[in-house]
């Protein structure tokens, strides 16, 4: 864990609260420039879809929720992002997102879910 920034993860307390409430709101764990890169990369995506249909790297397929046709005004939220791309990928990799997510879920696990909204 040498890498990995102490005062981004969660406290005592924080987890206190978590195993109480059963959320918890994270300092930001990404700069600027990861979000951006994010970004981008989410939008070259969606720009280049042409049907709703998606194959996955791991020789599956998946319907989008939102694609191109469906019409500009509709939140686009798609789960298995972040194999699309390596910007996405990186986020779900950061040291932190991984660390955080250990120390909340303690001995028990939940659902760990990923979506682009």
């Amino acid at each position: 864990m040498s890498d990995i920034n102490p005062e981004l993860l969660p406290g005592d307390s924080d987890l206190a609260h978590y195993r109480e409430h059963g959320w918890y709101i994270s300092p930001p764990l990404f700069d600027e420039d990861e979000l951006d890169r994010a970004t981008d990369a989410s939008e070259r995506y969606y720009s280049g879809l042409d049907s709703s249909r998606i194959d996955l790297p791991n020789c599956r397929s998946y319907n989008l929720a939102w694609w191109p046709g469906a019409g500009a005004d509709k939140l686009r939220k798609n789960d298995y992002s972040t194999p699309i791309g390596p910007e996405l990928d990186a986020l779900l990799r950061k040291p932190e997102l991984g660390a955080t997510g250990a120390l909340l879920a303690g001995e028990d696990v939940r659902l760990w879910h990923d979506q682009l909204l």
